[in-house]
């Protein structure tokens, strides 16, 4: 049996895990329960994703027109920063790749050089996705795969967070999961192992199970209270602790991106739904009280809003291990470290896809000569190694938007910029400033075309760049990027607007490749 504890609807792990289980599990012949509290209610702020929940949602065989009506979500082609590096200074960190690579070299290799010998150049007139979001244009790269431009645009979603949670439950009951709504006022542990037995029940009989999923949000009560998992704290690095966060009506104007503007103690969100708009302050509770973040998030929102503002308090951190004894935590319950770059709905998808791939048969060991125990906890070893891993790599890249800065205005903003960072980050910053390159492996969650993004926009430019862009000459440079302006000036006109595509995808209907084409 697996259980996945009380998921917050704001949060969704608990609903993912099991829609993600049930799919990949169906046949196999486990059985899920998933304990839902009824006490908890549904918030409905916003969420912002990354790419990869188009594939999880291709996984559980969901349907995008289905799925973007049933969430009212609107399409995401990347964030805008506003004030980060100094105030009145704006940049995009856009998804897909920048230009169309030539001579085996990513466009961004040859930007790097061009921008020494032309430092007024602006990205967005290379780049189709910068220049889309500017424009509130908006392509997938289904509609023309051939196209050398288009074929490159990634996307995510701007989804209601409630809604989805609903979507993926009635998605997991289709396939088999049961569904048991009451609040857990125990958990049982076996005496010799330590491992959990079961889960006391206020309501209901005590629900036995082989492997329990913590999806049970900050409290972490099956791993953090029931096995004593101690919290890892990253707030000497990130010192953002609170967000307030409020709905509004819609906006006129749907944006096919997250803004994220950054104010003395922290930041602010903006995601445009279809049917209302989700807001939230972040910010330092040491910086600025919590009724001062209210009274500043809702005097900030040009519409109505449509409900009380809910304070959310968290530290950020990761629990020391994941995957502990037969409990794995996914989503807030194995750690949190602040929404700037839209990864928490990612890290619930990454943890259950790594859990189907190493999850732990009945019989272990195909070798009888190693013991099941053995087997179990290589297992339990590499997923919490790949977790960590992930986790960490996340947390450098949201603290380089805070180092990164050039703000002086507030204590917040000088103690950022003071801040002495984590070796991992200190070593990919002396690379990029000392050669112009960013190293990552497959699979990172942010490739180097994100981390070029964002130390492009906060305004960090290296010393030199690779020597392999020196086989262009400066007559082919200048034909080459005269060629890629050409070409996203030639297909933006062309593109819907992102309310008409929206439409458009809501309807079923798609945008002709032929008005498209190379």
């Amino acid at each position: 049996t697996l259980t996945c504890g009380p998921s917050p609807n704001w949060e969704t792990a608990g609903w993912m895990t099991a829609a993600a289980l049930a799919k990949v599990f169906f046949g196999c012949g486990y059985r899920i329960s998933l304990v839902e509290s009824p006490e908890i209610g549904t918030v409905g702020v916003g969420e912002a994703t990354i790419p990869p929940l188009t594939a999880f949602n291709r996984m559980l065989g969901v349907q995008e027109a289905e799925f973007m009506r049933k969430t009212r979500a609107t399409f995401k082609l990347g964030i805008e920063f506003v004030d980060w590096k100094t105030i009145g200074h704006s940049y995009i960190h856009a998804f897909g790749a920048f230009g169309v690579e030539t001579k085996g070299l990513p466009f961004y290799n040859y930007w790097l050089r061009w921008i020494q010998q032309n430092p007024d150049a602006d990205i967005a007139d290379y780049s189709l996705v910068v220049a889309s979001a500017r424009n509130g244009k908006f392509i997938s790269p289904e509609d023309a795969p051939q196209h050398p431009l288009i074929s490159g645009v990634r996307y995510a979603y701007h989804l209601d967070a409630g809604l989805y949670a609903n979507f993926l439950r009635d998605h997991a009951l289709s396939l088999g999961v049961t569904h048991i709504q009451d609040n857990i006022i125990g958990v049982d542990l076996h005496s010799a192992s330590g491992f959990i037995k079961a889960l006391r029940l206020q309501n209901n009989d005590a629900l036995e199970g082989d492997f329990f999923i913590d999806c049970t949000g900050f409290r972490s009560l099956l791993l953090g209270e029931a096995l004593q998992v101690p919290y890892i704290s990253w707030q000497h690095w990130l010192m953002c602790d609170r967000a307030v966060a409020a709905p509004s009506s819609s906006a006129a104007t749907l944006t096919p991106y997250t803004q994220a503007r950054a104010h003395d103690a922290g930041w602010q969100w903006c995601i445009p739904l279809q049917h209302r708009t989700g807001n939230g302050l972040v910010y330092s509770s040491a910086q600025l009280s919590d009724q001062e973040a209210i009274n500043r998030l809702l005097n900030s929102l040009g519409q109505s809003v449509l409900a009380e503002p809910r304070l959310l308090k968290f530290t950020p951190g990761r629990r020391a291990s994941t995957w502990e004894k037969n409990c794995v935590a996914i989503g807030l319950s194995s750690g949190f470290i602040e929404p700037l770059e839209s990864t928490s709905i990612h890290l619930i998808q990454a943890a259950v896809t790594r859990l189907t791939q190493l999850f732990p048969a009945d019989n272990l060991a195909v070798d009888k000569s190693i013991s099941s125990t053995d087997v179990y906890e290589a297992l339990r070893t590499q997923f919490n190694d790949e977790a960590k891993r992930e986790i960490e790599e996340i947390r450098d890249f949201i603290i380089l938007h805070y180092v990164a800065t050039e703000r002086q205005d507030s204590e917040f903003w000088r103690l950022c910029a003071a801040l002495s960072i984590p070796d991992s980050l200190n070593q990919k910053l002396d690379l990029f400033r000392s050669s112009g390159r960013v190293r990552f492996t497959q699979s990172d969650v942010f490739s180097d075309a994100n981390w070029m993004n964002v130390l492009l926009g906060q305004g960090i430019f290296p010393k030199t760049y690779t020597p392999l862009v020196n086989r262009l000459s400066a007559e082919d440079l200048y034909q080459y990027m005269e060629r890629q302006k050409n070409a996203v000036r030639g297909v933006l006109p062309r593109m819907l607007t992102h309310k008409d595509y929206l439409s458009n995808c809501l309807m079923k209907n798609k945008t002709s490749p032929e008005l498209l084409s190379p």
